[in-house]
């Protein structure tokens, strides 16, 4: 009875230091971003200035902001406020890929990676500190565009909208936490992070329906995008905010959320420890 006591205060203890560790490498990244603030002004500024142009080239085609083909596939024309929508949503998937898939590896750029795995804490808590202090920075830079798209096209929603969106997007991070261990498996495996992380934001910007409605995808591509997250919580925000019409009702875009986060919580982070052992068998885990 005595030992059992004793092995459950020693649980609680390790989860307790495990979420302390967590909050520190999140207040650490926190901090390092707080002493570069133009840079996060700067990506917040950025992703409206890639999608102005195709803003610009709709209205300068279409002669306004609304389509007529558009309506008749999604029930509204107004194309300005679908790709503003798509745009801010995206961003936090690219954010949470590359800063997870990354966190190891730049912790061996900066030669702390052995210190890290010398720490008693595990890897998990590693890459969810660093990329939750990521989200944070991604939110705010949310925030800031869409402050700059509501005062060039005059965007506003209402407060609880934005609120069971916030909620959809919440799901989404959480499935792309999964996905982002196994993006950190094979940077373990491959060791260059910054071509795998171009290619696969590159490839899921083209297969989910960020610019346009999911109809419009290819079949053979269109697969790829009902197995991503960001696909739901985009056709989700739309219906809410935009009061789309959709083949998906908000209660199976909610269960595909829940259902993927767990699917790629399992997969993502079996492909990383199996990644973790290959590597430490061979003695590279922190070569270059």
């Amino acid at each position: 009875m005595l030992m059992k006591r004793k092995s459950k205060r020693v649980d609680i203890d390790i989860k307790y230091m495990n979420i302390r560790a967590m909050l520190s490498i999140a207040k650490k990244e926190l901090i390092i971003a707080s002493r570069y603030k133009l840079q996060v002004v700067f990506w917040g500024v950025v992703p409206v200035l890639w999608v102005l142009p195709f803003i610009l080239t709709g209205i300068a085609i279409s002669g306004g902001t609304d389509s007529e083909i558009l309506e008749s596939t999604i029930g509204t024309g107004n194309f300005v406020e679908f790709i503003i929508i798509g745009a801010i949503i995206f961003s936090y998937m690219g954010s949470t890929i590359w800063v997870m898939g990354n966190a190891l590896r730049w912790e061996q750029y900066s030669g702390t990676l052995e210190s890290l795995y010398l720490a008693p804490v595990s890897r998990m808590t590693i890459l969810i500190g660093a990329t939750l202090s990521q989200t944070i920075i991604a939110t705010i830079q949310a925030i800031l565009q869409f402050l700059i798209f509501s005062f060039l096209f005059g965007v506003v929603y209402p407060f609880h909208k934005i609120v069971i969106v916030a909620f959809l997007v919440l799901l989404m991070i959480i499935g792309l936490y999964g996905f982002a261990f196994f993006i950190a498996a094979v940077i373990i495996f491959f060791k260059d992070p910054d071509v795998l992380n171009d290619f696969i934001s590159t490839f899921f910007y083209l297969v989910t329906p960020v610019n346009y409605p999911l109809e419009a995808i290819p079949v053979s591509l269109r697969i790829f995008g009902l197995i991503m997250p960001v696909t739901y919580a985009l056709i989700g925000s739309r219906m809410i905010l935009m009061s789309l019409k959709s083949s998906f009702t908000l209660e199976s875009i909610i269960f595909a959320l829940i259902i993927l986060a767990i699917v790629f919580w399992i997969v993502g982070y079996s492909t990383f420890k199996f990644a973790e052992y290959w590597t430490k068998q061979r003695g590279k885990l922190s070569a270059y």
